[in-house]
């Protein structure tokens, strides 16, 4: 699977004939109907209409086809999307952090998905500045949302938080982790199959521990985290050794080493 970095940056991202929507798991054809109605009847001044049917369904099915609720929370993202510039965000330029290699896709985990691979060692810390941290998420989000429109994405991914061999310049506190997970909780349901953190240490749990009243219930169900003797056998209960990198005790080689 080639990473984002190898993937071109056009100024609209193309989606392919091949991207398939995914399967409705919750509510009736019933309930589905009456929400499909219901968007456009309400939504019109939110650009409703740009939102796809892959986002529709993620959304109904995040709020188990409870109409009403699953409503309220795509009226709440589209007024997060108009607000944040969703919509110009294929325009814009990431060349700088692609360059640096330290987000991109390699294997698949044991349920098919994407693993998407975020190395702390060869990130600059935001040092706590909101500026920073802004442009940190919204790195993330964009190497996300592509990966969706393009068709890497289908479902959902495995994020893989590494900080194998990062120090304190490179190291995050817990206003960025928030920001993140609350973002992609909120304004990407489901999109996030597991988030593996590691290797952790005393801090990272203390931050972890302040970190979770903020956040959904199954959001933090998605999360795990593992100690430096830990982690090629914690991730090798999510990723098959044949798809996971060498560097993490598996046996694909990964192009990003080089």
């Amino acid at each position: 699977m080639p990473s984002v970095a190898e993937l071109p940056t056009p100024s609209t991202w193309i989606v392919p004939k091949s991207m398939k929507v995914p399967v409705r798991t919750k509510g009736t054809d019933a309930d589905y109907a009456t929400f499909t109605a219901e968007l456009e009847r309400r939504f019109q001044d939110l650009e409703v209409s740009k939102l796809s049917e892959w986002w529709r369904v993620m959304f109904f099915d995040q709020h188990r086809g409870d109409v009403e609720s699953a409503l309220k929370a795509i009226e709440r993202t589209l007024k997060w999307r108009q607000s944040y510039g969703w919509y110009n965000l294929p325009n814009e330029d990431f060349s700088a952090e692609l360059s640096a290699k330290k987000l991109y896709f390699h294997g698949l985990d044991k349920a098919g998905n994407p693993v998407l691979v975020w190395r702390f060692s060869r990130h600059i810390s935001s040092n706590g500045d909101p500026a920073a941290i802004d442009r940190i998420v919204r790195f993330v989000v964009w190497t996300m949302a592509k990966a969706i429109e393009e068709g890497t994405i289908t479902r959902q991914a495995t994020f893989m938080m590494d900080r194998i061999g990062s120090t304190g310049e490179n190291n995050e506190g817990i206003a960025l982790i928030r920001t993140l997970i609350n973002t992609i909780q909120v304004n990407m349901p489901e999109v996030v199959h597991k988030m593996v953190i590691f290797p952790t240490n005393m801090l990272i749990h203390s931050m972890w521990r302040l970190a979770k009243p903020f956040l959904d219930s199954r959001m933090v169900d998605k999360v795990v985290m593992c100690s430096e003797k830990e982690v090629t056998n914690t991730l090798l209960t999510i990723i098959d050794s044949n798809e996971l990198a060498q560097r993490y005790g598996g046996t694909s080689v990964d192009p990003n080493d080089a």
